[in-house]
This record gives C-alpha cells, sequence and structure tokens, in this order.
C-alpha cells in the first residue's frame, strides 16, 4: 500500500472497520511501519470521535446541565488537572478509583477527552495542511470518483466545523456569564439612597455626595473613578463619624464597590482576592453572602475559560 494513495476514504474506512480483511490487514502492515500514517490515523480519529461525541444525545444535555454541576464541585477543573497529568499521586489515585465506581463521572471525562482531543487535532498546522492535500489529492487522482472523496472530505470539514462552532459557543457562554465585566454587571446593585445608609442625604453632606457620585460612576463603569471615589467615602466615614448603624453601611458598601470596580477592569489579582477573601472572613458584613457566591463563580472551570 503507497502512501500517496492513503487519503481520509480509506483512513475512515479503517477507522469505522468497514474493510475486508485482506485490506486491514495489508493497512495495519503499513501503519505500523509508517509514523507519517499513524500521525494522520490519530488526527482524523479525533476529529471524527469529536464529532460523535457531539452527535450524542447525552453530550448535548450535558452542556445545558453541566454548568450547574461544575458550579458546586468545579469537577471541571479535576477532569482537566487528571488529563493533563497534573494531579499529585494521591489525587489521580483518587480520581482513578472514582472512575471505577463513578459511571456519571466516568463519561463526564471521557466526553472531555473526546472533545479535547478534537479541538487539539482541528488547531494543529498539521492537519491543516493534511486537509489541503487531501483536497488537491482528490481532484488529481484521475482513476478515482471524485465524488465519494468529495463527500468524505466534506462530512470530515463539517465534524471540524461543527467543533470549531462548539468552541465558539462555549466561549459566548462563558464570556457573557463569566467574564469579568459580567460578573460585576452580575454582582452590581443600585442602594437605596435613602434611609437604609443613614437619615441625613443633604445634598451638602460630602459623604452622601462621594457615595452617590461613586455609584453614578459604576453605573456609567467608569471602573477606576468609582474605585477612587469610593476610596474617598471610607476616608470620610473615619473622619466624619456618622452614627455606627450609617457608617458600617456605608462602609461595607465602599469596600464591596471597590471590589466590583477592580473586577470591572479585569484587576482580580493578589490585592483583589485578599480584599474578597476579608468580607467572606466577616459574617457580619453586608456583602458577605454575596462574596462567598462570586469566589465560587471565580473558582469555576468557566470563570478560568473567559479570562
Amino acid at each position: 500500500m503507497q502512501t500517496e494513495n492513503v487519503n481520509i476514504e480509506t483512513i475512515e474506512r479503517y477507522l469505522k472497520g468497514d474493510m475486508p480483511a485482506a485490506e486491514r490487514d495489508a493497512f495495519r502492515a503499513r501503519l505500523a511501519e509508517d509514523e507519517s500514517l499513524q500521525a494522520e490515523v490519530s488526527e482524523v480519529e479525533a476529529i471524527l470521535n469529536g464529532f460523535q461525541s457531539l452527535r450524542e444525545t447525552q453530550l448535548l444535555a450535558d452542556f445545558r446541565t453541566w454548568d450547574e454541576e461544575w458550579t458546586a464541585t468545579d469537577e471541571t477543573d479535576l477532569i482537566e488537572a487528571y488529563l493533563q497529568g497534573n494531579l499529585s499521586a494521591e489525587n489521580r489515585e483518587r480520581v482513578s478509583q472514582r472512575l471505577k465506581t463513578d459511571p456519571a463521572f466516568e463519561e463526564k471525562v471521557k466526553s472531555h477527552q473526546k472533545l479535547a482531543s478534537g479541538f487539539e487535532a482541528i488547531r494543529s498546522e498539521e492537519f491543516a495542511g493534511r486537509l489541503r492535500a487531501w483536497e488537491t489529492e482528490a481532484v488529481r487522482t484521475k482513476t478515482r470518483k471524485l465524488v465519494p472523496m468529495r463527500t468524505i472530505f466534506l462530512r470530515v470539514a463539517a465534524a471540524a466545523s461543527i467543533l470549531l462552532v462548539a468552541a465558539v459557543g462555549l466561549n459566548w457562554y462563558a464570556d457573557s456569564r463569566f467574564s469579568s465585566w459580567a460578573l460585576e454587571d452580575d454582582f452590581y446593585s443600585t442602594p437605596n439612597l435613602g434611609g437604609t445608609l443613614g437619615q441625613d442625604t443633604s445634598t451638602t453632606n460630602p459623604l452622601v455626595i462621594a457615595f452617590e457620585k461613586g455609584h453614578q460612576q459604576m453605573k456609567s463603569k467608569e471602573f477606576l473613578d468609582a474605585e477612587g471615589t469610593f476610596n474617598n467615602v471610607l476616608a470620610l466615614v473615619e473622619m466624619m463619624h456618622p452614627d455606627p448603624l450609617s457608617a458600617k453601611n456605608y462602609r461595607d458598601n465602599a469596600e464591596w464597590n471597590i471590589l466590583l470596580a477592580k473586577l470591572g477592569r479585569n484587576e482580580f489579582g493578589s490585592n483583589f482576592q485578599e480584599q474578597l477573601d476579608a468580607i467572606i472572613r466577616n459574617p457580619d458584613h453586608t456583602y458577605h453572602d454575596r462574596a462567598v457566591a462570586l469566589k465560587a463563580k471565580m473558582e469555576t472551570f468557566w470563570f478560568r475559560w473567559a479570562n
């Protein structure tokens, strides 16, 4: 079997088990000797497996339900670390044991592995070159009918396209719900500027003026200015000594919005994490529960994908 005669149609028939026994044995013998052919077969197999995985009803249902599960358990990070070999020996053994006893988890790992392999194969420059070569071969070959070859080529191209569309769709989903700007928008709320923050709402009160200005800047997405304004609110609370309830409300609100302003600017480094953790450690903080929810979302697979 000559290398130039091994095209995508032959590879697909081999992978699907559609070859006669004699041809299959000859192909396997060739495959054992030819590293280039081995690479081609692996790439086509990854694409077709990814295509099949996307077609399965169970996986399509998983896309709709995994977000809820991952938000609570962040299993995707575990799967990703396991497949990439980034777990400690002890944790890898735990995952291996779970795979033996948890069929649902095993199915997730298999689906994740199929999709990851398919995306990786499609992204490779080698595969793009092979697609061009296969198309050229289909046109050049005079002894082979063009229509069947073109049908096979289009089928694999469609498989690649579906995987890419899925990736684009997942990117859109992650960006729209888990990007830093999406989380800022989700967790920001306009406060009641009346009695909930104290009785003195006079427009001559510099604390009230600064507080209202900060929220106007948040609503207009002027995050850098808003961060500075809310830091000024904190300073004014210390200078003006409002009543204890008002002081707490102003302080808690300012601290929370400083965090959201940083988030809106895509600034969530160590300083951000320290401030977020400080709120979480304080169960009496007005925004304690929201801080816990925000941290949970920031620890998901989707947040890391989007950011």
